[in-house]
């Protein structure tokens, strides 16, 4: 997994990558990514050597400054993410100011597990995020801290909604959230602390 920065653009064309064993890419500084038709499959990715109380993220564990984020036709199937502080199928923290767009994702079949935030795609946003015609599917989400008298940190789409975040036409069946001592805001995500969630 790397750091990077300036313009990036990943075109998987279709490919699929198995048996990864880190994240795709570590984080970045400043730039904008852009992810197209790529999947992660049949995968065990475990805490990232640069997660810093960031998160583990498949496709990304962090991202922050001028950032923005763009994933087309993404996937994460059949894999494990693992994360100390948190983890996520695509990003696992956000704090960047610009934007996330995730369009035609999805996370199917996975186990996604940390000590604190987890989500199916983000674990935690600061970032204004679009969802658009996206899924989770048949995934575990689970954040194992105790947030007994506290608001949840594990949801099925999102951790931690802390910005305007936008779902559009994101559907969600046969998954496991599992916060411990704490409910979930809905069955999509797991807190809303700033910003406004709008469901389409």
């Amino acid at each position: 997994s790397h750091s990077y920065s300036g313009e990036i653009t990943i075109n998987g064309n279709n490919h699929t990558i198995s048996k990864l064993n880190k994240p795709l890419l570590a984080g970045n500084a400043a730039g904008k990514l852009t992810a197209n038709n790529l999947t992660i499959a049949d995968s065990n990715i475990g805490v990232a050597a640069v997660e810093n109380g960031l998160g583990t993220g498949a496709f990304i564990c962090y991202m922050d400054a001028t950032t923005s984020v763009a994933f087309n036709d993404c996937h994460l199937v059949k894999s494990t993410v693992t994360g100390n502080e948190r983890a996520a199928g695509l990003i696992g923290y956000s704090s960047a100011n610009t934007s996330v767009s995730i369009k035609d994702c999805s996370v199917e079949g996975c186990t996604i597990t940390a000590v604190g935030g987890t989500g199916g795609f983000i674990a935690y946003s600061q970032t204004p995020v679009d969802i658009t015609n996206s899924e989770v599917t048949g995934t575990t989400v689970e954040s194992t801290e105790d947030r007994t008298g506290k608001t949840a940190l594990a949801g099925a789409v999102m951790g931690t909604v802390g910005a305007d975040t936008t779902f559009d036409n994101v559907t969600v069946s046969g998954n496991t959230v599992k916060n411990t001592g704490a409910t979930a805001y809905s069955d999509m995500v797991g807190r809303v602390t700033a910003g406004t969630l709008t469901i389409k």
